[in-house]
């Protein structure tokens, strides 16, 4: 129940803050939109523990959560790039 409330907070921060083209697909199967607009990238995380690399976004976590196998990422490479460089500004 935490997790679930923490992650509707960050998404809504996000939606109205940056309004990314991104999509998360959840482990649990819900699909979170994080603006109006399609979707230009989409990233599976298929545990829930792939969470934390997003409630603390740098450009060196999320690259390592690729890497490491903890989220799949679905895009143009500029697409994927550009939403990595908002997502690791922060505020």
């Amino acid at each position: 129940m935490f997790l679930e409330k923490k992650l509707a907070l960050w998404a809504d921060d996000i939606r109205h803050r940056l309004a990314l083209p991104l999509r998360l697909d959840l482990w649990n199967g819900q699909q979170l939109s994080l603006s109006d607009v399609a979707p230009e990238v989409i990233v599976r995380l298929p545990h829930v523990s792939a969470l934390a690399y997003f409630f603390t976004p740098s450009l060196s976590n999320l690259g390592a959560a690729y890497v490491d196998g903890k989220i799949e990422v679905e895009g143009k490479p500029a697409a994927i790039i550009a939403v990595g460089n908002a997502l690791a500004a922060g505020p």
